[in-house]
């Protein structure tokens, strides 16, 4: 280590010695030195650190060194030095320095803030000293510059309420124009923020006498879902909806002076409430509270509002709204998937009315036969939406979600999104548990060949093609309904859609240009969705147990390594499922003395 030292007390140039100490701090952190040699090497680092802080030129290398030093620095370093590297760290962004250096500056400075709150001596002068100029210092600054101001006014929101609480005023007037920005990463900055100031003002709050059951949070919650329904209201004043709430935040208006840049940037402003409401509903780590008939109210009344409803009038306004509805269906059900994830099985009261949401969207996004710009089937990106947040709802509350109550109408939707136009005939493939393989192949190859128009066949639009993001997803939403809720599913549903899946999988080995072969992800989650099947088979329903078996060892050749692997992980599991473990012997111990 000592020749260490002199190699690195023998580098003049600034730029080096940075980049040579920082390698030594991180990279090569793990070479064994003895424990003098080591603290010695600590006093020549933080030497050097204040050496740059020093002077304006060397400053920023400096704080390199510093980002690199913190995690492995003592607590008595930090009592000694953390207020100087605080001020420090403000010189740099009171400069005129690149973005580069600006970001780094918020980095360390929200580093250090953190690493102060652990140590009650520096705590206390922090919170005394530094937090009233570091929140009027970050307020003053252009969000719109970058996101990295912002970090450490959450870390002083979050370790250091109690003081900055007297500044709420100015912190929500800092933040809320992010509402109206276009940068996506902005706004999520923004409600991190906004959900870290609630939390922080939660002891000042006075409770509000026409709502004197909402605490600070659920009061904020209101105050986004009412500005949503004014916007709401503003959108569509000659639907049938209702007027929103008084009490809402207070937002800058929007100008009126151009018709379509107006009711754009009104979606926008819904979108980016939209992520704020999100984000307080994940409950930033802490115990959450809602009123829950805010949440819904909103969501319920926005996804009632379909295109059905504007078709009516061919105005500018509404051929506008037309363009701008299904993005306000998306950002309601990220909504809800934040409501979900956060509240989880408190949801279960609720379950029959959001299973009707997602029932009520996939039937209005099914009824269009419209052709699209994209040739796809109309409106997928909000039937994706729906499947997504489906399955969130499986995800969180499992065996508890209900899902039983929409399956006859659900599935339905989900096997037409996975079924590509040339094998809809092989929905409707009749076999008893008498047939054999071989039977059931060759019935199989000559409705193929004959194009048979079957009973049971699902009708697919011959003009729209199967859409690879939609098809995953349902693909995905099948897997939770069966893992969480097969049982449930009437048998003639069950048996129609394993059918499917088995067929599906079978016209893989028998057309090249086969939409599943030609989608190696696809493939994935069609094997997927088998396997979920087998692992939580029907209890009424023979097993398809042997058709299975060659379809997952044809795929376990195939030369996707995604495909194969999970095609062998399949063939393992169900191998234990034919031939399980024999229990072990049980032999009377023998004792030598008898």
């Amino acid at each position: 280590m000592a020749k260490v030292l002199d190699l690195i007390n023998s580098i003049d140039s600034v730029n080096q010695y940075k980049d040579f100490t920082t390698d030594l701090l991180t990279f090569s952190s793990d070479l064994p030195f003895l424990s003098d040699e080591v603290n010695e090497f600590d006093n020549l680092i933080i030497s050097k650190i204040n050496s740059y802080l020093s002077k304006p030129d060397t400053r920023v290398s400096g704080l390199v060194i510093i980002s690199k030093f913190i995690p492995r620095c003592s607590k008595a370093v930090l009592q000694k030095y953390g207020t100087l590297w605080i001020s420090k760290a403000v010189q740099v962004l009171e400069s005129k320095c690149e973005p580069s250096e600006f970001s780094l500056a918020c980095r360390v400075l929200g580093e250090l803030l953190i690493e102060a709150k652990q140590i009650p001596e520096l705590q206390k002068e922090v919170s005394i000293h530094n937090v009233k100029p570091l929140v009027m210092l970050i307020t003053s600054f252009d969000f719109n510059k970058g996101t990295a101001v912002l970090y450490p006014l959450a870390v002083l929101l979050f370790y250091y309420k109690e003081s900055t609480e007297k500044f709420q005023t100015a912190i929500r007037e800092f933040i809320l124009p992010t509402v109206d920005s276009k940068n996506k990463e902005t706004v999520k900055a923004g409600a991190n923020i906004y959900s870290l100031l609630t939390r922080a003002t939660e002891r000042s709050f006075k409770s509000i006498e026409a709502k004197p059951a909402y605490t600070n949070w659920t009061y904020n919650l209101l105050l986004i879902c009412n500005s949503l329904n004014e916007i709401l209201d503003t959108l569509f004043a000659d639907s049938d909806t209702s007027g929103s709430d008084e009490m809402k935040l207070e937002l800058p208006s929007v100008s009126q002076e151009n018709v379509l840049e107006y009711y754009f940037k009104l979606e926008k402003r819904f979108e980016n409430l939209c992520i704020y409401l999100s984000t307080m509903l994940r409950g930033c780590g802490e115990i959450n509270s809602v009123i829950p008939n805010d949440i819904l109210t909103l969501v319920c009344r926005g996804l009632d509002i379909s295109p059905s409803t504007l078709l009516k009038d061919d105005s500018v306004k509404n051929q506008i709204l037309y363009i701008i509805l299904p993005k306000l269906h998306i950002n309601l059900f990220q909504v809800l998937n934040a409501f979900i994830e956060g509240f989880k099985d408190n949801l279960v009261p609720f379950a029959s009315t959001i299973l009707k949401l997602y029932k009520h969207t996939l039937n209005w996004t099914d009824s269009s036969e419209n052709k699209t710009i994209s040739g796809r089937k109309p409106f997928t990106n909000v039937r994706m939406s729906v499947y997504k947040s489906l399955t969130v709802w499986l995800n969180n509350l499992s065996t508890l979600s209900g899902i039983e109550i929409i399956s006859d109408e659900l599935i339905p939707y989900l096997l037409k999104d996975i079924t590509p136009e040339q094998s809809q005939v092989l929905l409707t493939i009749q076999k008893t548990t008498a047939t054999s393989r071989k039977a059931f192949k060759r019935t199989r190859d000559n409705q193929i060949k004959n194009d048979l128009s079957l009973d049971n066949s699902i009708g697919i639009n011959k003009d729209l093609l199967i859409n690879t993001d939609l098809c995953k997803e349902a693909l995905h939403t099948l897997q939770y309904i069966f893992k969480y809720s097969g049982t449930l599913i009437k048998i003639p549903l069950y048996k129609i859609t394993e059918e499917l899946i088995i067929a599906l999988l079978y016209n893989v080995y028998m057309d090249n240009n086969n939409f599943y072969k030609l989608n190696p992800e696809c493939h994935l989650q069609l094997i997927r969705t088998l396997k979920t099947m087998q692992m939580n088979p029907h209890p009424l329903r023979p097993s398809s147990m042997h058709y299975c078996i060659e379809l997952f060892s044809s795929a376990s050749r195939e030369n996707n390594l995604q495909v194969a692997e999970e095609a062998k992980d399949a063939l393992i599991q169900l191998e234990k499922i034919s031939h399980p473990s024999a229990p072990t012997l049980s032999l009377p111990v023998v004792n030598a003395a008898e």
